[in-house]
C-alpha cells in the first residue's frame, strides 16, 4: 500500500461591519478550505491473461507477445507489486481448464527472465479447442481450491485483480454474462478505501467491419467478453490492428488508472479541485491529466500523468458541505 500525506488547512474568519447608529453587525465570513486527507492507493495487482488458443490465433498471439517488454517495463517503472499468469480458453478434458501455463506459473517482478517468460505465456499456440470458453476458464482459474499446485496464491486479498481476455471470437461458456460478473464482484469487491476491486479488458472483435473478418466472411463479435468489460469500466481493443502496441498501451494505462484512483474524503465543489504531483499542477484532461468521477468521489489519472509509486500527489478542493 502506497500512502501520500498532505496538510489540512481550514480558515474561518469573522467579519465585522458597521451598521447605522454606530452598532456593530457581525457575520460569519465564507469558509475558505484547503482540504486535505491521507491519500492512499494499492500498488498490488494480480493480472490474469485468458488467451484463445484455437486454430487461427497464432499470428494475433505473436503481435501481443512483441509488446511484452513495453508492458512489463511500464509496470516495473511504476513500482507496481504485480503477479501475472495466463491460461487458455480450452476447456476440453485435454485442455488447460483454467490451469496456469508454464513453470513458474506465476510471474513477479523478481522472476528471472521475466519478459521472455511472459512472451511464452501469452503465445501458447493454436492447437486448442475451437469452442472458446474463456469465461469458464477464468472462473476456474480464480476459484479457490482449483489447480492449487499452479494457481494457488495468485489471488491476494489486498491486491486488485485484472483480467485480459484475448480472442478472435465470442465466448461459448455455460451460463450468462451476469453469472461471471457476480462471481468477480464477490471475489473482489470494492476496497474499503474506495478503489475498484477488479477490472476486465478485451482484445478481440469489437465491431462488425469488413476490415476485421476472423471467420471467413464473418465477424464474430465478443459480446460476452464486452459485457464483462463494461461492468468494470474496462477497455475493449480491436485484435485486427496491424500491430497491437496501441491496444496494449490503452490497457496498461487503464490498469494504472484503476489502481491509482483516489477516493476523496468529502464531496468537493468540482470546480475547485486542484491536483499536483511533486508540486506540478496536473491538467484536468481525460486523455492526459486527471478526471473527477462524482458517482464514487474519485480522482482518476490518465496518460503521462499517471503517478509513479514514489511521487507525492496532492489534491486540494473546497468541500461542498461543511461538516
Amino acid at each position: 500500500m502506497i500512502r501520500h500525506s498532505w496538510a489540512l488547512l481550514i480558515l474561518v474568519g469573522i467579519g465585522c461591519t458597521k451598521g447605522g447608529g454606530g452598532s456593530n453587525n457581525f457575520s460569519l465570513a465564507p469558509e475558505q478550505t484547503g482540504f486535505a486527507q491521507e491519500l492512499e492507493y494499492n500498488n498490488k495487482i494480480d493480472v490474469l491473461w485468458v488467451i484463445d488458443n484455437s486454430p487461427g490465433m497464432g499470428d494475433y498471439q505473436v503481435k501481443i507477445a512483441e509488446q511484452a517488454d513495453s508492458l512489463i517495463n511500464f509496470f516495473v517503472e511504476r513500482g507496481f507489486d504485480f503477479q501475472m499468469a495466463a491460461t487458455t480458453t480450452d476447456m476440453r478434458s485435454s485442455g488447460e481448464r483454467g490451469k496456469f501455463l508454464g513453470i513458474p506459473s506465476i510471474l513477479t517482478p523478481q522472476t528471472p527472465g521475466l519478459v521472455d517468460l511472459f512472451r511464452a505465456r501469452i503465445a501458447p499456440g493454436n492447437s486448442g479447442s475451437g469452442t472458446e470458453r474463456g469465461l469458464e476458464a477464468m472462473k476456474l482459474a480464480l476459484t479457490p481450491g482449483q489447480h492449487t499446485s499452479t494457481n494457488g496464491g495468485f489471488v491476494r486479498s489486498d491486491a486488485a485483480l485484472v483480467i485480459v481476455f484475448v480472442s478472435s471470437e465470442d465466448d461459448w461458456s455455460v451460463g450468462n454474462s451476469i453469472d461471471y460478473i457476480d462471481f468477480l464482484n464477490n471475489l473482489k469487491p470494492i476496497f474499503e478505501f474506495g478503489a475498484q476491486g477488479w477490472l476486465a479488458n478485451y482484445i478481440g472483435i469489437i465491431e462488425d467491419s469488413t476490415e476485421c473478418r476472423t471467420l471467413g466472411e464473418f465477424s464474430d463479435l465478443g459480446y460476452r467478453y464486452m459485457d464483462i468489460v463494461g461492468a468494470s469500466n474496462g477497455v475493449n481493443q480491436s485484435i485486427c490492428s496491424s500491430e497491437l502496441r496501441t491496444a496494449l498501451e490503452n490497457i496498461r494505462e487503464r490498469i494504472s488508472g484503476m489502481i491509482m484512483e483516489y477516493k476523496l474524503a468529502r464531496e468537493p465543489v468540482a470546480e475547485t479541485i486542484v491536483v499536483t504531483i511533486d508540486g506540478v499542477v496536473v491538467p484536468n484532461d481525460a486523455v492526459n491529466g486527471w478526471t473527477y468521477h462524482p458517482d464514487r468521489m474519485l480522482i482518476r489519472f490518465h496518460g503521462s500523468w499517471i503517478p509513479k509509486a514514489n511521487e507525492t500527489v496532492k489534491i486540494d478542493y473546497q468541500p461542498l458541505r461543511a461538516k
